[in-house]
């Protein structure tokens, strides 16, 4: 079951191309100009006391700026321009909204908004704007539905602005400042978060999963960015990720949203089919910090999934690092899958690192799966030819 597809398949983004945006090193005078203006113009309404003659004023003016938002909304645009930086792609509106109800100790469902176009009067137009615009008063019959606006800052060099040493200089501006490291971090734990609130079988809560709207994202993404976030130098963050791996119902859940699994059978949820070990699923995003104390924890190192073992998930996804923690840990090499063994899904991805792993800690080269060909064979369909001489040999 995968209730919320459609949401992630709408707008493919490069994951690194996205999370690899650096500042420039200089830039024309327009474009500095340009940065600074969105700077004043923007905080002055987010930030207590700003005026144009005096920035560092904290006096109260006759402008937006007089109704000063409580801490708690000054924390939440913080999170919302995480997200918006660094969402590995576009975010609609009503995922955005469901930010208001995460916070470090769960999620309050009493914070919800009624209407998720309330998210723009939290945050000010000079910061975020829709595609396509939103009528500033939509009349009452105009229904809110979801999947038709997506959200964006006003302007690309915002995501720069906030990353600036300029940003940094300023006690009146430096709470929105953000980095790639930290905003991955957030991302990730409010993913995991908000994917803990799953706490009844998902056939049992139908209505429920049909209008959570963040589940497709956080299902599909916390992974993603818990690895760019570098869970391995994060106490927390990894704590939660294994408070979530060992949750229970929500950790099945996340498989059958994640993949279409079925753990339970019946609308009642009462029966529990097999499930893939956690380690699977670390592996295959990488998380080796995880997979390593899921072993220490007594995790079988030859657990299989969709793909074959943990092993051949992580090959397949091409994570050395975790390859290399799996096989020194005793994991079989050659255990194969419906689609090959972890050298054959490695060679036919054009991983020639792994592939090379494989090889030295003896990899049959001629093994092959029920539905797949040998690595070889893989390598050279899909033109990886470095890969071809490594099996060869050469």
């Amino acid at each position: 079951m995968s209730p919320t597809n459609q949401h992630t398949q709408s707008v493919p983004v490069n994951v690194e191309q996205q999370c690899g945006v650096t500042l420039p090193d200089g830039g024309s005078f327009y474009q500095r100009k340009a940065s600074s203006s969105w700077s004043f113009n923007a905080i002055r309404y987010i930030t207590p006391g700003l005026s144009e003659d005096d920035p560092g004023s904290s006096e109260e003016q006759n402008s937006p700026a007089e109704e000063v938002p409580p801490t708690e909304n000054i924390q939440l645009i913080s999170k919302i321009v995480q997200w918006l930086a660094y969402s590995t792609r576009t975010l609609y509106i009503e995922e955005l909204a469901e930010l208001v109800t995460i916070s470090e100790t769960g999620i309050d469902v009493k914070k919800c908004l009624s209407n998720p176009r309330s998210i723009l009067t939290i945050c000010p137009d000079t910061l975020i704007a829709t595609t396509p615009p939103i009528p500033t008063n939509p009349p009452p019959e105009n229904e809110f539905k979801p999947n038709q606006h997506q959200i964006h800052f006003t302007d690309p060099s915002i995501k720069q602005y906030l990353q600036s040493p300029e940003i940094l200089q300023s006690n009146a501006q430096n709470h929105l400042a953000i980095t790639e490291a930290t905003s991955h971090t957030t991302i990730a734990k409010d993913s995991l978060t908000y994917l803990l609130q799953f706490t009844e079988p998902y056939t049992t809560t139908p209505s429920k999963i049909k209008i959570s709207y963040l589940l497709s994202y956080a299902t599909n993404y916390w992974a993603v960015h818990a690895r760019l976030a570098h869970a391995e130098t994060d106490p927390e963050l990894t704590a939660l990720i294994l408070r979530f791996l060992a949750s229970g119902t929500a950790y099945l859940n996340w498989t059958a949203f994640l993949d279409g699994y079925t753990p339970f059978s019946g609308t009642d949820g009462s029966s529990l089919i097999r499930h893939s070990h956690q380690i699977y699923y670390a592996a295959s995003f990488g998380l080796t910090n995880i997979v390593t104390a899921l072993l220490d924890t007594g995790a079988p190192v030859n657990s299989r999934g969709p793909s074959g073992s943990a092993l051949a998930a992580a090959a397949l996804a091409g994570h050395l690092d975790t390859v290399k923690v799996l096989v020194d840990s005793g994991a079989d090499v050659n255990l194969a899958g419906p689609f090959g063994t972890p050298l054959v899904l490695a060679s036919g991805r054009g991983f020639v690192d792994i592939v090379r792993f494989l090889v030295e800690r003896g990899a049959d080269v001629e093994a092959r799966g029920e539905w797949s060909e040998t690595a070889l064979v893989e390598a050279r369909k899909n033109g990886f030819e470095d890969v071809v001489g490594v099996l060869l040999g050469r």
